[in-house]
């Protein structure tokens, strides 16, 4: 837990939520050309929605979430 999560590809953060049942926080990155990547169960986000990510930029911290 508190791992540092990267990007592994520019895109636009889509999403962030909270389902307690359903992954916990997660964060969901739109990279475009159809490709999506989803991370879940996480301890805390350190980007907001609608910011653009570059590759390799802290996203986040591993956590537990949902699984409680």
């Amino acid at each position: 837990m508190g791992t540092v999560i990267a990007a592994p590809a520019a895109g636009v953060v889509l999403r962030i939520a909270n389902e307690l049942d359903r992954g916990g926080l997660k964060i969901c990155i739109d990279h475009g050309q159809a490709l999506f990547t989803t991370y879940n169960h996480l301890g805390r986000t350190l980007v907001r929605e609608g910011d653009f990510v570059r590759v390799g930029q802290h996203i986040a911290l591993s956590g537990a979430s949902g699984l409680e």
